[in-house]
């Protein structure tokens, strides 16, 4: 290769991740590097997800398709790939994906990488979580937890358990960042559109519970609007606990930092030598954003 191909021959750049840090990376780099630089985009999914709209999604409060927007068309001068990122081969400037339906393995080189992977929920960090809790982080999650609430309502307008009616009518959402509170209020919303055509179910068996550790929620907003949000959370029914975390949960009950535990119609806090105790609790867990 002469010195002159060498100059001509585009960089390879590819941004590995579809969120909002991998699109905006990719549309940033081939409009500084155009003609220069060739950028290609490798995501799981083909689609962009507006993630703030996820809470509206799952209370039906929108379609789904007002959440998505194809990566292609939001990036029509870089090159899109569909594949799940296995790993980087630094050395050799490598990264290694899966793509097709037959999920073949492919190596790409490349000259620069960009990690735009985005966070996962780890729910193994509190006992009980990964058996008993939703996350809220893709469409997938939206949609499971619509139809988790939905099936409470289900169950709950039938059964003849009182004990399993409160236990299926209590929702706890753990994390009131943006992404918790904006869900605990649509999940209020949704179960109170569909309360009329559950007819032995009455607004006041609904117990819900907003769960943050910082002092106040929406920690990263102005203290004021995290004021009024928290009362218009609690006019609506919602009971907001700041200033504690969540220590465990079980099938039938959840224990937090302070030695409380949650009951269907009531906090309960043991003693100083009383022994915790599990209870009926909650016919969903959501786990929010890190606030």
């Amino acid at each position: 290769m002469t010195g002159k191909e060498k100059s001509d021959k585009k960089k390879k750049v590819i941004v590995l991740g579809g969120g909002f840090g991998g699109v905006f990376a990719a549309k940033s780099l081939e409009k500084l590097g155009r003609g220069m630089v060739e950028v290609e985009l490798i995501n799981n999914n083909n689609y962009f997800v507006f993630q703030p709209l996820l809470a509206e999604v799952a209370s039906g409060s929108i379609n789904s398709s007002d959440a998505v927007v194809p990566l292609r068309q939001l990036l029509t001068r870089v090159q899109v790939r569909q594949a799940r990122v296995m790993g980087i081969d630094f050395e050799k400037k490598k990264a290694i994906v899966m793509q097709g339906s037959r999920m073949t393995p492919v190596e790409l080189a490349y000259d620069e990488v960009v990690l735009a992977l985005g966070t996962g929920v780890d729910l193994g960090r509190i006992p009980g979580m990964a058996d008993h809790a939703l996350t809220m982080k893709d469409l997938t999650d939206a949609h499971m937890l619509r139809t988790h609430v939905i099936g409470c309502l289900e169950t709950a307008d039938v059964t003849t358990e009182r004990a399993v009616k409160e236990q299926l009518l209590t929702f706890i959402v753990v994390g009131a960042g943006f992404s918790g509170v904006e869900t605990v209020a649509e999940m209020r919303e949704l179960i109170r559109r569909a309360l009329p055509y559950y007819h032995n179910i009455s607004v006041d068996e609904i117990r819900m519970y907003l769960i943050e550790y910082a002092p106040r929620i929406l920690p990263t907003f102005p203290a004021d609007l995290a004021t009024y949000a928290t009362q218009q959370l609690r006019n609506q029914g919602i009971e907001v606990l700041t200033g504690v975390g969540t220590k465990s949960a079980t099938s039938t009950g959840v224990a937090l930092t302070n030695g409380a535990i949650l009951t269907p119609r009531r906090s309960w806090r043991p003693s100083a030598t009383a022994p915790i105790r599990s209870c009926r609790c909650s016919g969903s867990i959501f786990i929010g954003a890190a606030s």
